[in-house]
Order: structure tokens, then sequence, then C-alpha cells
């Protein structure tokens, strides 16, 4: 028998609670983690045990495909039963996913594997075929076909055990493999084409034993698996809209220029604090919605976090400097891109178009910022309220003002005498009556124990000079 003719039965011979799942169009991080995320609740609410996933996909992320390949391994056989229905196609990286179930079902017209929109650059290959072959033995399938649908210089033939009669596909490193190596007898010439993907029709895949079978229509998949009705559809919740929402490109692009502008208005007035609640709840959401939607993760926040800091050090503590400033803004920048895709550098035409896409949204965000700021900081400086509260203080205010900010008054030593505890050369410490306080002289060097006049106070700083240079 083929390696997944007997299957555990979830049922246990009672009802099967199914749902079905569907994948349509291009694979990517928010389809996929909506995915696991629709799975999940109904594992948890409804303890699902049929769980039918229809895919029409040309393909489109390697790394997402193979995260719910993986999902979908994990699942015990002998708790859920997991079934692939290939309605159109499951091209590329989609078919990773059909391939991590525990039974294929296509329709009669369906195509499994061959050339997706993602081509797979030739170093990253081998880290691809292992990691789905890793899939593909926790399903007990066989790796050879699967992998020739990634690797297009893999060679596949037919082999026939000696003893039984039993035929199996495989590559020439698989067959070795086997504990019974010497028992399979090739058979043919090699299913695969030299420098092309493997691609395989309904007939095919069950011929190459990849799918279990083939059904007409979807009553006919219903009929074969005892469903009766139609597998629920499981449909996206309120959450999953706000997460869809939330990573639609204008949303992102709004987030960001609302985000960034009441951020600059914070540090236009620091204390306020309505433009730092503003800019929290912006860059919240956008994180947010980018982290559930699988694109996001800590190093993000944490890079973003760390980009904000640098960029008020150099606001507010040593302004004028640069490198603060400019490396904080390089940080915000990398981390709002690297937050809108899965990957940090583009390999390939499609994460180049991914990139475009999130340095368009960084982009667009960050002009349409600028000219926010631009309008505010006309409209700050002109408005009457506003004007007044950024202006300066002027005449009483402003000396009353200084005098409750000044942390120590030495006014009242003007013009004392007193002696020089320590050398000053040219700051040292002064003695005046029984009060002893820094003192600093106008560049010249007093001894300790000469006499010493206090000339001016600045603030804290007490000026002083030897009192025999008066004389």
């Amino acid at each position: 028998l083929p390696r997944d003719a007997v299957d555990d039965d979830p049922s246990l011979g009672g009802t099967w609670r199914a749902i079905r799942v569907t994948l349509n169009g291009p694979i990517s991080a928010n389809l996929v983690s909506r995915a696991i995320r629709l799975i999940d609740k109904q594992i948890r609410g409804q303890d699902v045990n049929f769980i039918l996933v229809q895919l029409d996909s040309e393909g489109g992320s390697p790394t997402d495909s193979m995260r719910l390949a993986n999902y979908l391994a994990d699942l015990d056989p002998a708790k859920r039963r997991t079934v692939a229905y290939v309605a159109s196609r499951a091209e590329g990286d989609a078919a990773f996913i059909a391939l991590a179930c525990d039974q294929i079902v296509t329709a009669p017209d369906a195509t499994l594997g061959g050339k997706g929109v993602f081509d797979i650059a030739e170093q990253d290959r081998e880290v691809v075929v292992e990691s789905l072959s890793d899939v593909l033995r926790r399903k007990n399938r066989s790796t050879s076909v699967p992998a020739a649908m990634v690797d297009p210089d893999l060679e596949v033939f037919e082999y026939e055990r000696a003893n039984d009669g039993f035929t199996e596909f495989f590559s020439e490193r698989e067959v070795a493999s086997q504990p019974d190596a010497d028992a399979w007898q090739r058979q043919g010439a090699a299913i695969t084409t030299p420098g092309k993907l493997l691609s395989l029709d309904a007939e095919q895949a069950q011929t190459y034993g990849v799918a279990r079978r083939v059904a007409a229509d979807f009553g006919e998949l219903t009929a074969a698996y005892g469903l009766g009705d139609d597998p629920a559809l499981v449909e996206p919740g309120w959450v999953d809209v706000l997460i869809d929402a939330l990573n639609m490109r204008p949303v992102m692009i709004a987030l960001l220029v609302l985000g960034i502008s009441a951020l600059y208005i914070e540090f236009q007035l620091p204390g306020l604090g309505l433009g730092g609640l503003v800019a929290t709840v912006c860059f919240l959401l956008f994180f947010w919605g980018n982290y559930l939607g699988g694109t996001a993760g800590w190093l993000e926040v944490l890079l973003f976090v760390a980009g904000v800091t640098f960029v008020a050090i150099e606001w507010f503590v040593i302004p004028g400097l640069g490198a603060f400033g400019v490396i904080g803004t390089l940080c915000v920048i990398a981390s709002l891109i690297l937050a809108s895709q899965t990957f940090v550098i583009p390999h390939n035409q499609y994460e180049l178009g991914q990139f475009s896409r999130s340095l368009l949204i960084v982009s667009t965000g960050g002009i349409g910022a600028i000219a926010v700021c631009v309008w505010a900081t006309h409209y700050l400086t002109n408005h009457p309220a506003i004007a007044k509260m950024l202006a300066p203080l002027e005449g009483e205010e402003a000396a009353a003002q200084a005098e409750r900010e000044q942390l120590t008054d030495y006014a009242h030593l003007v013009g004392q005498s007193g002696v020089a505890v320590t050398k000053l050369v040219p700051s040292g410490k002064g003695r005046f009556g029984d009060e002893v306080v820094d003192v600093s002289t106008e560049g010249t060097v007093v001894q300790a124990g000469e006499a010493i006049e206090v000339v001016e106070t600045i603030g804290n700083r007490v000026v002083v000079q030897a009192a025999t240079r008066k004389q």
C-alpha cells in the first residue's frame, strides 16, 4: 500500500466537524497569518476535526507558504484531518501548503507545482528543499517528486520493488537512503525535464502518489469524505477585517503622516502631551497591524524606539551635533520599511516589488508628514492662542522665571573678601566668612591662603580675583 493509504480517522466513526479555509490569489504574510488565526479560533472554539484548505494560488512568498505548511504539518493527524483541495492551481510555493496536508484532492483541470510568481534563487533551493522535506517526512510522504517542484535539475524516476512489485517515485539520492535500496529497480526514463520545474496535472498528481483522488466537483469531494453538508466556510471576524484594513496602503500612509506630524508637534511643544499621545496611538496601530499581518516583529519595534530616542537626544539634549539625529532618522526609516515586508534585502522580482511597495508607503508618508509639519509650523506661529504660549517671557516675568530656575544665588557675595581654600588654577574653592563655595578666576593662578575678592556672579559661577591685584 502507499505510505498514506491507511490514515487515522479523527472522527472515530462519528461526525466530522468540518471547516473550509480558502486561499485565493498570491500568497502573502497577511493571507497566511489570517488563515492560521481562523483555524486556531475554530480549533479552540469548535474543536474541529476536519480542515479543508481550498487553494487557487500562484504562490508568492515561499517563507509564508512554508510557515503555513509547518503549521498544518504540526496538527495531530489522529485528532484532525487536513485535506487540500486544489480547485484550479497550486503553483510555485503554494504547492507547499497542499503538500503539508494529510491528503490532496484535485479538480480534473487543476495543476500542482511548476513555476509560480516567485522565482526561488539557485543558492536558496537547497534550504527550501530541506525545509519542505522536513514537512513531507512528518506527513510520511516521499520527498523526491515535491523536491522537483523546487529544483529544476533534480531527476526523478519510477522504481519498482522486486519482491512485491510495489512502485514509487524517487530521486537517486532518496532511493539510496531506503532500508531496502537494493530491492528497488529503476523503470524507464525520468518523469522530470532537466532545467524545468515539475508541474503535475490532476492525473499525474494521482499517478505519482501526490494526490489522493480527483473530484469532478465540490459535491463529489464532500461525498468522498462523508461530510454530508458542505464544510462551513470560515469568514474573517472584525479583528481580521481591522487587521486587513490596517495593512491597506492608504491606511498605512495615513498612519505614518499623522504619527510623524504628531511627533513633530510634540517636539515643538514639549509637555503638552497631545502630540505624543496621537503619535503613540498611530505607531501602535501601524506596528500592531503589521505584526499580526506577519511582516513585523520585535526587531522593527525596537529599531523604531531606538530611532525616536536618538532623535529626541539630538533635539533636546545635545542639539547641533547631528550624529544622533542622522542615525535616529535612519533607524526610524529602516524600521518602517522592514515592518512592511518579510525580508531584509530583496533577492528576486517578487521581493523587489514588495520592497518598492514598502518604500512607496514610507516615502509617501514622509512627504505627507513634511507637508503637514510645514503647515503646522505656519499655523502654530500665527494662531494667537498658540503664539502666546510659544512667545518668550519678557521684563519682570522673564527675570522672575530666571530666578526660579536658578539653582543657587550667589549675588550677595559680590564685593566680599575671603580666602582661597585651595589653589585656584583657575578654579578651586574659596571661603567667605562661614561659607565655602566653588570659585574661579579669569585665568590667573591664586595660591591657597591668599586673599581673594568676588568680582561678579553669573548664575552659580563665582568669579574672583586676588585682593592684592586690585590694589
